[in-house]
């Protein structure tokens, strides 16, 4: 415990990584989800987060329509993927030294709304689209 707060002053805040206990470790895409998510992500503004937005984004992809069986989750499979993407673009926000820890969290929230810009139309639907799928 001693040796923890040590290594937490003298570690530069840049190479400390978040972890919470409450919040479960992010999963891991192989490329073929990678590279369909990504495709189907990119149709949520017109789309929406539905299972036709993954089947789309499968064959936008080159995979076969039956494809989008890789995420039993559904649609919730794609919620999930943008809210890692985000909060893993946070990771590559600049932060200023000597801002401050109020201004810091600030300027990261403000950057985190921005990364719903795109999907904000669809975003309200998400509950009622997802249900069913857990």
């Amino acid at each position: 415990m001693r040796n923890a707060a040590i290594l937490r002053r003298t570690m530069p805040p840049s190479l400390r990584q978040y972890h919470s206990a409450n919040h479960p470790p992010s999963p891991i895409y192989t490329p073929l989800q990678h590279q369909i998510l990504s495709k189907a992500l990119a149709l949520v503004p017109s789309k929406g987060f539905t299972p036709e937005t993954l089947t789309e984004g499968a064959k936008h992809a080159g995979y076969l329509e039956i494809t989008h069986n890789l995420f039993p989750r559904g649609p919730w499979s794609l919620v999930e993927y943008h809210l890692v993407r985000q909060r893993e673009a946070l990771s590559s926000v600049p932060l200023e030294e000597g801002l401050g820890v109020g201004r810091t969290i600030r300027k990261l929230c403000v950057e985190r709304l921005k990364g719903n810009t795109e999907i904000i139309g669809q975003w309200q639907d998400v509950p009622r689209r997802i249900v069913g799928y857990s």
